[in-house]
């Protein structure tokens, strides 16, 4: 419910596209710390780590609910509070994926892997769809509140789990750990190539899908309930990607992984073509308003001129 909660709760309250888009950004900035949230991950607990990042992303988006029955919140307010939901977010990614190695052994951490992306998936296309009926038919800040009971609700079941604390030969010095991953990461080149081929990517979706997105649909083309259903199609198709990947094997892995990523521009063309359309048609009406102007000035000031004959008179 979050992504679309967080983009009409701001186009509520009269803010505008560069409003929404320092807001998102403050949101997604946090994202850069994911490496810290794995390092966190890796020293602690893994269970009580993910329930105070639930814990967090609950307190921020309630109070992101509180803010949006405003009638303007401050901006900074926004920020601070979108910050702190993405920067709960950065905490939980990687270390829901550790958690595997504790609670599964041997083969069934594939498994396990494999039901937490199917799961995932099916829990956002639930997410997309009902908070853009959420949005239309309460408001956004119902949807805001919402993610926030859900994510209390997620603190409380990961609180039954029990995991053991990491067992470390150094102690204490989580920099080292970070150089040592950043060597081991920059000597794959295929590994950094990638990263930056799926980091332009994901910009370029999330400009898309937070920012010009529920713009566009604001704008008179279905409102919140239209870019909820369309938003649930990206983890539909996850799902889709998910069971043909059990059974499809390429020759060239790698090759296919950095190409099939290309389809998310279609629905981005899709969004340009028609606002290009639009202000096309708008480019006309506007000239021939402009024309119209200009015809009842000429026409106006040769009747001055001459009322009888619409002529300059004669010295």
């Amino acid at each position: 419910m979050g992504p679309v909660a967080l983009a009409w709760g701001v186009m509520s309250m009269g803010y505008g596209a560069r409003e929404l888009s320092v807001v998102v950004a403050c949101n997604t900035f946090p994202a850069l710390l994911i490496l810290c949230g794995g390092i966190i991950g890796d020293r602690f607990r893994r269970h009580h780590v993910l329930m105070g990042a639930e814990l967090l992303a609950c307190l921020a988006w309630l109070a992101l609910g509180l803010s949006f029955t405003m009638d303007r919140a401050p901006l900074p307010l926004l920020c601070v509070l979108a910050a702190l939901g993405g920067l709960a977010t950065a905490i939980f990614l990687p270390t829901i994926r550790g958690i595997i190695a504790d609670l599964l052994t041997g083969g069934k951490r594939a498994a396990g892997n494999a039901l937490i992306s199917q799961t995932q998936s099916a829990g956002l296309l639930v997410g997309f769809v009902s908070s853009g009926a959420v949005v239309t038919l309460l408001g956004p800040a119902w949807a805001a509140g919402g993610r926030g009971a859900f994510c209390g609700v997620s603190a409380v079941l990961l609180s039954r789990l029990a995991t053991h604390r990491p067992v470390r030969s150094v102690r204490g010095n989580a920099l080292r750990e970070l150089l040592e991953g950043w060597r081991e990461f920059k000597s794959r080149p295929w590994v950094w190539i990638m990263t930056l081929h799926y980091t332009a990517i994901t910009m370029a979706m999330v400009c898309f899908m937070k920012i010009a997105g529920p713009l566009y649909t604001e704008n008179g083309h279905g409102g919140a309930w239209a870019w909820g259903i369309i938003s649930a199609a990206q983890p539909l198709g996850g799902l889709a990607g998910a069971l043909i990947g059990a059974r499809w094997r390429p020759a060239h892995l790698i090759c296919t992984a950095a190409l099939l990523p290309a389809s998310v521009s279609l629905p981005m063309l899709l969004i340009g073509r028609g606002r290009r359309m639009a202000a096309h048609r708008y480019g006309l009406s506007r000239s021939r308003r402009l024309a119209g102007h200009l015809l009842r000035f000429l026409d106006d000031r040769t009747a001055r001129q001459d009322p009888a004959r619409g002529t300059r008179p004669s010295q």
